[in-house]
C-alpha cells in the first residue's frame, strides 16, 4: 500500500483505489492546491478509481470548489466517489455537478464502505 498525508489529508492506494480523507475542518485554496500536489505525487502517471471522504470537513470555500473541478483536477482519476456526511456539502456538490457535470463517473454516498463497492463494480 502506498500513503502520504500531511496535517489536512491523508491518500492512500489500497487494492487499485486511491483513498483520500479529508482531516480539517475547512478546506480552502491553499489545501486544495496541497492535496493535487500530492495525489499527482502520489498516483505518477496511473490512472485510479477515487474515493473521497470529506466527512470531517465542515466548511469548502468557493475557490476551493472551483479549483477542484477544473484543470488537473481529474488527472490520474478514471472514477470518483464522494463521501459525505453534511447536507450542505452534498448540495453543493450536486449542484456543481449540475452546472460543471464531471467528465468520469461520479457519485455521492454518505459511508465510505458503499462508496469503494461502488468503485469496484465499476
Amino acid at each position: 500500500m502506498k500513503k502520504v498525508e500531511n496535517e489536512f489529508v491523508k491518500l492512500s492506494i489500497e487494492n487499485d483505489i486511491l483513498i483520500g480523507e479529508f482531516i480539517c475542518d475547512k478546506l480552502d485554496l491553499i489545501k486544495a492546491k496541497e492535496i493535487l500536489r500530492l495525489r499527482l505525487e502520489l498516483t505518477g502517471n496511473t490512472s485510479y478509481k477515487t474515493c473521497a471522504d470529506s466527512t470531517q470537513v465542515k466548511e469548502f470555500t468557493k475557490e476551493a470548489r472551483d479549483y477542484m473541478s477544473q484543470g488537473d483536477a481529474y488527472k490520474n482519476i478514471s472514477a470518483f466517489a464522494a463521501v459525505t456526511n453534511n447536507s450542505v456539502t452534498r448540495m453543493i456538490f450536486n449542484f456543481y455537478l449540475r452546472l460543471k457535470p464531471h467528465p468520469l463517473p461520479t457519485k455521492f454516498f454518505n459511508d465510505r464502505d458503499d462508496a469503494i463497492k461502488w468503485l469496484k463494480s465499476l
